[in-house]
């Protein structure tokens, strides 16, 4: 029977106004940002016209204007960088703000050095010094840090570029090759061998290559990072180069050669984007928006248009609890939180079934205890949800509604065992299918009502499921053979077996099936959380 005062069939979840106030602004300074990052591109172009004038006849006058315009292209790139650092320091970004940053980020750094390498050909000159051939080759555009599977190309590809000064006019590239380079002096894995391609044909008209990476070797757990390199043939200051450019390192990646090393290969690569090498605390919207980055890429969703993220409810859940709400995040605190979390999201990437249930909302998550039974406290008996367990990491706990009188029975909890799920064959849903006592599951909703994603971070909104409408196309498929003539249907017991069932399971057995299936269990998992 539905208890009296129960709520709607739909529980929604906003922001504050203040709040959502606080990400429409967070969301158009990334638009603001976005459009002064295109606009500079511009202005770039322009620079390189005017200065190749100069560099045919060059005069003071045209020198002092280049001049004053390099120094404020870079004032103003330099100041784009550090605003685009203070908005992830201080917000928790609506998620598809995330890669517009990142990808932001990438390109006004290429801008500054391209701005350089025009201040550099423009003071040689002013210097007397003999003609040069100005060029860098740098990346452009890199999907690291992550973790990659060996023997899988990366979907998203690596671009390498090379800029050249006003005054260098290029006559032919080769082609560009990518080497590993360990942090470490570790010596086996991936070596040049074993990346593939190798090399990319160079584009002379944009003067780029572009990578999609393959690895055919594991990296045992450590980071790597890729250089690029080219030969290229140019004409600067009236005569002939030929030089060859090297790269900056990428961001750094680790190979895996089986999904039990994703868990320590993510966690490092979050450990270093957070902290770098000189390991000081960062602070909390800095952690956030990394770890909501790693979650999305982790769980295979667009990092554009994600369906399931880490809400601002979920992320002020995990900074009390794990982070005692402190201002910044040092190593040790996180290396106490992924120690919960890698274990949890190991399962939710690779456990069969468990990841399209999460994207969905059959699993909840981020809840403790004392919000999931506030959640089901005025439910229909037999309405569940799943969610990520306190004390177990990599384990889910169960919260469910009964007909017992009294909050405290009307809620119970039940830890999922990994007996309870034994891999392919009796999974997370076949498990929750089994139990009569479960009939309706709590979805957890996330709402997509704009570009920004602004109700994405919101909250989560909650409704009733049918259990079976839910997981019934997840349910393991049975073989069972139909009745063949000649043969029995099952092993029939002996005649002394009867009774010794009969008493085993007699109406006051607590192993009634009759009863609570979890009862049994329930003493002992009590105050699991």
């Amino acid at each position: 029977m539905h208890r009296q005062g129960s709520a709607p069939s739909l529980i929604t979840a906003s922001l504050p106004p203040e709040l959502l106030q606080r990400y429409e602004h967070a969301a158009a300074m990334v638009d603001e940002l976005a459009q002064l990052g295109y606009d500079e591109q511009s202005n770039l172009e322009k620079i390189r016209s005017v200065q190749k004038q100069f560099l045919a006849n060059p005069n003071k006058e045209d020198y002092d204007v280049l001049y004053q315009q390099h120094v404020q292209v870079k004032e103003r790139v330099d100041s784009e960088l550090r605003a685009i650092d203070e908005l992830c320091a201080h917000v928790v970004l609506p998620p598809p703000c995330i890669p517009r940053l990142d990808a932001l980020r990438q390109l006004v750094a290429v801008q500054l050095q391209q701005i350089e390498l025009f201040h550099r050909e423009l003071t040689a000159v002013a210097q007397g010094a003999p003609p040069q051939c100005h060029a860098v080759l740098v990346v452009h555009t890199q999907p690291f840090p992550m973790v990659v599977s060996k023997g899988k190309r990366l979907e998203d590809e690596v671009v390498v570029r090379v800029l050249t000064g006003a005054g260098v006019t290029l006559h032919s590239l080769s082609d560009m090759t990518a080497s590993a380079v360990w942090d470490s002096h570790q010596t086996k894995g991936v070596t040049q061998s074993s990346i593939a391609p190798q090399s990319e044909p160079c584009d002379l008209y944009d003067c780029s290559a572009k990578f999609h990476v393959r690895f055919d070797n594991g990296t045992r757990k450590q980071p790597i990072s890729l250089q690029f390199s080219v030969q290229l043939e140019a004409t600067a200051g009236g005569q002939r180069h030929s030089m060859r450019l090297e790269s900056g390192l990428t961001e750094p990646f680790i190979v895996i050669t089986n999904e039990c090393q994703w868990e320590e290969g993510e966690g490092t690569l979050l450990r270093r984007a957070c902290f770098r090498e000189n390991m000081e605390p960062v602070p909390w919207c800095v952690f956030a928006n990394l770890l909501q980055k790693h979650v999305i890429r982790g769980t295979r969703q667009d990092p554009s248009r994600p369906s399931r993220c880490i809400t601002l409810g979920e992320f002020e859940y995990m900074h009390a609890r794990m982070f005692s709400a402190n201002e910044r995040v040092t190593p040790n605190q996180y290396d106490a939180f992924w120690n919960w979390f890698g274990k949890t999201f190991q399962k939710v990437r690779y456990q069969r079934h468990v990841l399209p249930l999460w994207i969905a909302g059959h699993i909840h998550g981020f809840v403790s205890r004392e919000q999931a039974t506030d959640l089901l406290a005025r439910e229909h008996a037999g309405t569940f949800l799943v969610r990520f367990s306190e004390r177990n990491p990599g384990l889910f706990a169960l919260a469910y509604s009964t007909d017992e009188g009294g909050a405290e029975q009307h809620v119970r909890h039940y830890l999922i065992r990994p007996t309870d799920t034994n891999g392919a064959k009796r999974t997370l849903p076949d498990f929750l299918g089994e139990h009569p006592t479960l009939s309706t599951t709590l979805r957890a909703v996330q709402e997509r009502g704009d570009a920004a994603g602004l109700d994405l971070i919101a909250g989560l909104s909650y409704r009733r499921v049918p259990k079976d409408d839910a997981l019934s196309r997840f349910y393991s498929k049975k073989d069972d053979l139909k009745h063949v003539n000649g043969y029995d249907d099952d092993i029939a017991p002996p005649a002394s077996a009867h009774a010794h069932t009969q008493a085993h399971f007699s109406p006051t057995s607590p192993f009634s099936p009759s009863s609570d299936p979890f009862a049994a269990s329930y003493d002992d998992y009590m105050n699991a959380e």
